[in-house]
């Protein structure tokens, strides 16, 4: 693709689908991220616009379609940045936002009048994990008594509030000084993986930040990755 761009003269080539026997060639003229005008927000409850993508179209992050993301890459590369715009984005929909802030609440403290819950520290996120469970429970029993399989399929007078969860710096959740928080770490870990396995059918949505999201972090980190489909990496 690379080669056939300096042959064509264009900005890029890439390869947007393959099937067998047949290739799609997209070649981009010009650099379509130069200068950048967001479309306005669609108004459709979960989506959101955060920016543009690199062939020129719009960027559109549906949380029906894919529930649980992945914010990832070093210090300074736009993770806040992007939590920002979704924030943005979600904030004039019927939705509820709760805010995991381990930097101290620097980054989502602005947002309180507009979330319904903000951690800033383990304790506190350890004690909203609780609620977001118990409010799952509550979620499943609804369902069961209705014979609904998820939230959706609800009556729509019985649909309850969609919960965007945004945790930003998710080490900080993880990491341990001594033995004596294990037992803390262990249960924040359970049930962060709780509310990502079973969010997607009761209206639960993970939004997880973090400069690197790795094995090292503990055994319960590799787990939670692999419940996150939605995958953006700055650089």
């Amino acid at each position: 693709a690379e080669g056939i761009a300096h042959a064509w003269r264009v900005h890029t080539v890439r390869v947007v689908d393959v099937r067998p026997g047949s290739v799609t060639l997209w070649a981009t003229m010009r650099d379509p991220l130069t200068e950048v005008a967001v479309a306005p927000e669609t108004g459709e409850l979960l989506n959101v616009r955060p920016g543009r993508l690199e062939n020129g179209q719009d960027w559109v992050i549906d949380f029906r379609t894919v529930p649980h993301w992945l914010n990832a890459g070093a210090t300074q590369s736009g993770k806040s940045n992007l939590a920002n715009a979704i924030i943005k984005g979600l904030a004039p929909q019927p939705v509820a936002l709760v805010g995991f802030d381990l930097k101290g609440g620097v980054e989502f403290t602005p947002y309180t009048p507009r979330l319904s819950a903000l951690g800033t520290s383990r304790k506190e996120c350890v004690d909203l994990l609780g609620d977001l469970v118990a409010v799952l429970g509550d979620r499943m029993a609804l369902c069961r008594a209705h014979g609904a399989r998820n939230v959706w399929t609800l009556p729509e007078y019985l649909q309850p509030t969609p919960i965007v969860l945004l945790v930003d710096e998710v080490a900080e959740l993880f990491l341990m000084a001594d033995k004596t928080e294990k037992d803390q770490v262990s249960k924040t870990g359970t049930a962060l993986l709780r509310v990502a396995q079973l969010g997607r059918a009761f209206g639960v949505y993970l939004i997880v930040c973090g400069q690197r999201i790795g094995s090292d972090l503990g055994p319960g980190v590799t787990a939670l990755r692999s419940q996150l489909s939605g995958r953006v990496c700055h650089r």
